[in-house]
C-alpha cells in the first residue's frame, strides 16, 4: 500500500514537472519568436529608413544640378561669353555625373546606397535639361521677343515691311519695355514685366508642345535604334564607362583625363598670366592659297579636340571615315566649282548655295529613309504611344503656327523639313557620337526657295522665323539627341521608360522656372547690349535683316537650288543604298550629309586622328590593343569636358571672358 502510494506520487511528480517543463519551453519559443519578430522588425524598419535616406539624398543632389544649370548656363552664355551646353554631351551634365560618382562613393562608406541606374537617370535629366537655359530655348528668348520693336527703325523699314504681320502674342509690343531691356534697369529700380507676360506665356506653351512631340518621337524611334539596329552611342559609352570601380582605376584612363585638363589648365591660365606659354589648338590652313582657283580654300580652318580625338578612336572605322572623308570630298567639289567658273558665296547659283542644296537634299532622303522602315515597324504598344503622341503633338504645333497666321500647307512644309533635320543630326550623334552638329540650310530656306518667297507670303516668313530662332537656328542643342542618349541609358542602366518621362518632366518645370526668371532679371539687370551679342543681338536679328533682303530683291523659285537639291538627294539614296545592300561599301552616308556643315570644318581634323590611331592599333595589335588602349580615348573626353566647366567657373570668379575650351571654334 505504502509502496504503491509512493508510486502513485512519484508518477504525478513527473507529470508535473513535464508539465511545466514544456509551459516553460513553449514561453521560451514564444519569447523566441517575438524576439525574433522585433528583432526583423527592427531590420526592416532600418532598411527602409536606410532607402529613404538614400532616395532623399538622390533627389536632392538631382534637385540641386538642376539649380546649378539654370543658374550657371546662362551666367555663363550671356555674362562670361563661354558655353557650357554647346554639344550633345553637356560638359554640364558630364561635370555633375563626375562629382555625383564621388558623392555615391562617400555615401557608400557610410551605408547609403545611391544605385547607379538612380545616378544615370539624374544624369540624363541633367543632359537633357542643360540646353533649356541656353540656346535650347530660354537663351533666345526674351532676346527674339524684344528684337524687333528695339531695332526697327526708318532706315531699315522693319515696321513698314513686316510688322503688321507679328502676332502680339509673338513679340512685345511697348517700346519702353523693349528699351529697358536692352539699356538695363539698375537696381532698386522695379522691372516692367506685365508687357513681356503674353509673349512669355505663349512661347513657354509652343515650346512645351515642341519639347512633349520630341520626347513622343524619341519613344516611337528608340527601340528601333536601340534594339533593331544596334547604333554605336559613343556618347553613351563615355558615359557607362565610369560604371565599374575597376575601369575608373585603370591608369590610362586617368593619364587621359589629366593631359587635356592639365593643356586647357595652361592655356586658360595663360590668358590671366600672359607670361605662361600657351599651347595652339586651332590652325588655318588655308591663307596659303591665294591665287585661281586654289583661293577658294583660302578661308579653311579647323581646331584639335582631345574630346573629339577620342570619340573618332571610339565609334565605328566606317563613321569615322565618312565623316572626314566626305569633308574633303566637298572641299574637291568647291574648287571643281570654282574653276568650271561658279562664283563663290551665297545667293542663287553661288557655291556656297549649291552646296547647302545638297546638303538640304541628302538630309530630306536620309530623313525619309529613316521615317518609312520605322513606320512599317511600329507594332509595340509603346512605339504606338509614342507615334500618336508625335502626330497629336504636330497638330497642335499646326493649329498655333495657322491661329499666328501661318497658312495650313506652308507650317506643314515647314514642320516636315523641321522634323528632317531633327532625325539626321539625332542620328549623327547616335550612331555618329558627332557631339556638335548642325546643317547650313534652315527650314526657312528650303520653303522660300522651293516655293518662292511671293507664293510663301510674307505673313507666313514673318510668322516662320520666329519658331525657327527660336528652336532651330542654332541646332547644336536640339533635343532629340539627349533623350536618345537618355532612352538608352535607360536600357543599360536600366531604369523604366515611366520613371524617365515622370523625372524629365519634374527636371523640365524646375529648369524654366529658375532659369526664366533668371535670364529675364540677368538681362534687365545687366542691359542686353551689355551681355554677350550673339544671344541677344546678332541670332535675334538676324531673321529680320533676312527678311530685310528678301524684301529688297524678292525672288521666285530658285532653280539651281532645287536642281541641286535633288542632285543631293540622289546622291544620298545611292550611298544608303551601296551601305545596306553591298558588304564591301564601308562607308556611312552621314558624312555626306554633314560635309558641307561649319561644324564639321573645325570638327574634321581630331576625328581623323582617332580613326587613325585607331586603323593603326586593330592593324598591329588586333582587338586587344584597341581595348587595352581605349580608356585613353575615353579619359579624354572626360578631361575636356571638366576642364571646360572647371574654367569657366573659375572664369565667374576672376572675371575672365570669352573662355573656349569645348566645342572647338
Amino acid at each position: 500500500m505504502c509502496e504503491s502510494q509512493a508510486q502513485y506520487t512519484l508518477t504525478c511528480a513527473r507529470q508535473s514537472a513535464i508539465m511545466v517543463w514544456e509551459r516553460l519551453s513553449d514561453d521560451g519559443e514564444e519569447a523566441g519568436m517575438a524576439e525574433g519578430q522585433s528583432s526583423r522588425l527592427t531590420q526592416l524598419k532600418g532598411c527602409f529608413a536606410e532607402r529613404f535616406l538614400s532616395a532623399a539624398i538622390a533627389h536632392l543632389i538631382t534637385f540641386a544640378g538642376l539649380l546649378i544649370i539654370a543658374v550657371a548656363t546662362p551666367y555663363s552664355d550671356l555674362v562670361l561669353g563661354s558655353r557650357l551646353t554647346g554639344a550633345h554631351l553637356s560638359s554640364s551634365a558630364i561635370t555633375l555625373l563626375a562629382i555625383a560618382i564621388g558623392l555615391r562613393t562617400f555615401f557608400a562608406r557610410l551605408g547609403l546606397n545611391w544605385s547607379w541606374s538612380d545616378l544615370l537617370l539624374a544624369y540624363s535629366v541633367w543632359h537633357f535639361c542643360s540646353a533649356l537655359p541656353s540656346s535650347g530655348f530660354v537663351g533666345f528668348l526674351f532676346p527674339m521677343i524684344a528684337t524687333f520693336r528695339y531695332f526697327a527703325t526708318p532706315a531699315n523699314q522693319w515696321e513698314q515691311l513686316f510688322g503688321a504681320f507679328i502676332p502680339q502674342w509673338f513679340a512685345l509690343t511697348d517700346e519702353s519695355a523693349a528699351r529697358s531691356f536692352y539699356h538695363g534697369i539698375p537696381s532698386p529700380s522695379p522691372i516692367q514685366w506685365q508687357p513681356w507676360l503674353v509673349p512669355t506665356l505663349f512661347w513657354l506653351l509652343f515650346a512645351t508642345v515642341y519639347f512633349a512631340g520630341t520626347f513622343s518621337l524619341a519613344l516611337w524611334l528608340h527601340r528601333r535604334w536601340i534594339v533593331d539596329e544596334k547604333l554605336a552611342f559613343p556618347t553613351v559609352q563615355v558615359v557607362q564607362f565610369a560604371k565599374s570601380p575597376a575601369t575608373i582605376r585603370i591608369p590610362s584612363f586617368w593619364v587621359g583625363l589629366i593631359l587635356p585638363f592639365a593643356v586647357h589648365s595652361l592655356n586658360a591660365a595663360s590668358r590671366h598670366w600672359t607670361y605662361l606659354p600657351s599651347v595652339p589648338m586651332q590652325f588655318s590652313w588655308g591663307q596659303v592659297f591665294a591665287d585661281f582657283p586654289f583661293d577658294i580654300w583660302q578661308g579653311e580652318k579647323t581646331s584639335f579636340s582631345f574630346a573629339l580625338t577620342g570619340i573618332g578612336y571610339i565609334i565605328p572605322s566606317e563613321v569615322a571615315l565618312s565623316f572626314w572623308g566626305f569633308y574633303w570630298v566637298h572641299l574637291l567639289v568647291k574648287f571643281w566649282l570654282r574653276w568650271r567658273g561658279v562664283p563663290p558665296g551665297v545667293g542663287t547659283g553661288g557655291i556656297t548655295t549649291l552646296q547647302r542644296a545638297q546638303e538640304a537634299g541628302g538630309f530630306i532622303v536620309l530623313a525619309a529613309s529613316l521615317l518609312i522602315p520605322a513606320l512599317k515597324q511600329t507594332k509595340q504598344p509603346i512605339q504606338l504611344w509614342g507615334l500618336v503622341g508625335w502626330i497629336v503633338s504636330m497638330v497642335v504645333l499646326l493649329v498655333l503656327l495657322n491661329f499666328s497666321g501661318m497658312r495650313i500647307f506652308n507650317a506643314v512644309f515647314f514642320l516636315a523639313v523641321w522634323t528632317a533635320v531633327h532625325l539626321v543630326l539625332a542620328r549623327v550623334v547616335n550612331a555618329g557620337g558627332v557631339m556638335r552638329v548642325e546643317c547650313s540650310f534652315t527650314p526657312w530656306d528650303i520653303v522660300a526657295r522651293t516655293l518662292g518667297v511671293h507664293r510663301v507670303g510674307w505673313r507666313d516668313l514673318t510668322v516662320m522665323a520666329f519658331p525657327q530662332q527660336l528652336f532651330m537656328f542654332d541646332q547644336v542643342t536640339i533635343p532629340l539627341p539627349y533623350l536618345m542618349d537618355g532612352f538608352k541609358l535607360a536600357k543599360e542602366a536600366p531604369f523604366s521608360i515611366t520613371k524617365f518621362a515622370v523625372a524629365l518632366c519634374l527636371g523640365y518645370i524646375v529648369t524654366l522656372s529658375v532659369a526664366v526668371p533668371f535670364n529675364f532679371w540677368l538681362c534687365h539687370r545687366w542691359g542686353a547690349l551689355n551681355l554677350n551679342s550673339w544671344f541677344t543681338v546678332q541670332e535675334p536679328s538676324w531673321a529680320f535683316q533676312k527678311l530685310q533682303s528678301w524684301a529688297m530683291a524678292p525672288f521666285g523659285t530658285d532653280l539651281p537650288f532645287v536642281q541641286n537639291m535633288l542632285i543631293g538627294g540622289l546622291v544620298t539614296a545611292g550611298l544608303i543604298f551601296l551601305h545596306r545592300q553591298m558588304l564591301w561599301w564601308n562607308i556611312s552616308p552621314l558624312g555626306f550629309v554633314m560635309s558641307s556643315t561649319a561644324t564639321m570644318r573645325s570638327q574634321w581634323f581630331p576625328l581623323f586622328v582617332g580613326w587613325l590611331v585607331r586603323a593603326i592599333v586593330l592593324r598591329l595589335k588586333g582587338l586587344q590593343g584597341y581595348h587595352g588602349l581605349r580608356p585613353l580615348f575615353v579619359g579624354f573626353v572626360w578631361g575636356e569636358l571638366i576642364a571646360n566647366a572647371f574654367w569657366i567657373a573659375l572664369d565667374a570668379f576672376w572675371g575672365g571672358k570669352g573662355l573656349s575650351v569645348f566645342p572647338p571654334d
